[in-house]
This record gives structure tokens, sequence and C-alpha cells, in this order.
């Protein structure tokens, strides 16, 4: 990840959500760059500064590109876990990226505000409990 500008943080979930969220993470770019995304299985939760991307389960390897220098932080879920928050079908969005219109969940539309009202990794993770 170093060669090309980023790095990464990331947390385990606390007690509550361990058997469906994996972690949290944040990318840091130190300039517009690829992301690499690797099949995992999981699903993910993308959340920058102007808003969020809902990842379904992605079937081959990829770059996301990240246009602006600056962090992205992420929710990244069990398999099959996100319907345990959201009525969705996640065979619907397999190898797909979606706006959180998506999830039809009003307070979800502005989580990247309350999550960027914070300063550090830790809080924002804090949030997401």
């Amino acid at each position: 990840m170093q060669r090309f500008g980023l790095t990464l943080e990331q947390a385990t979930s606390g007690q509550c959500l361990e058997r469906f969220v994996h972690s949290y993470l944040q990318i840091n770019a130190v300039r517009p760059t690829p992301y690499p995304v690797v099949p995992d299985a999981t699903q993910a939760i993308y959340i920058g500064l102007n808003g969020s991307l809902v990842s379904g389960t992605q079937q081959q390897a990829h770059d996301v590109q990240l246009f602006e220098p600056g962090q992205c932080f992420g929710i990244r879920f069990y398999p099959g876990a996100l319907r345990h928050f959201f009525d969705l079908n996640l065979q619907e969005i397999t190898n797909e990226f979606v706006d959180t219109a998506f999830l039809h969940c009003g307070n979800f539309a502005s989580l990247h505000q309350k999550i960027y009202i914070q300063t550090s990794f830790e809080q924002r993770a804090n949030i997401c409990e």
C-alpha cells in the first residue's frame, strides 16, 4: 500500500457488533491513487467527506480510484451480515458499488457528516458502535 501512497488504520468492532462487523478501517492517501479491493466475501461501506458507497461482495480484484488526497473511513461486514441491519438482497449488489439510497435508511444518508465531525480514527469507529 505504501507504493500507492496509502496507509491503513484498522480496528475490530466492540463486543455487541463482533458477530457482524469485521472491522473499521481508515485509508489515508497522500495523493490521488488507486485503492486495491480484494475479494474476501465481505461487504463494506466506504465513507468519504461527500457521502458513502456500499460495496457488495466482490468476486475479483480491482482498483477503486481515490481522486483526492485525504482520508476514507470504512466498515467491513462479515459475509451476509449487512442484511442484519438493512432489509436488502445482497445478491443485487454483487460486484457493485451503490450509493446509500440503496439502503433505504434516512439516518444512514447523513452518517458521513457524523463521522467526519470527529478528528481521530478511534472517535470515528466509536460513532459506528
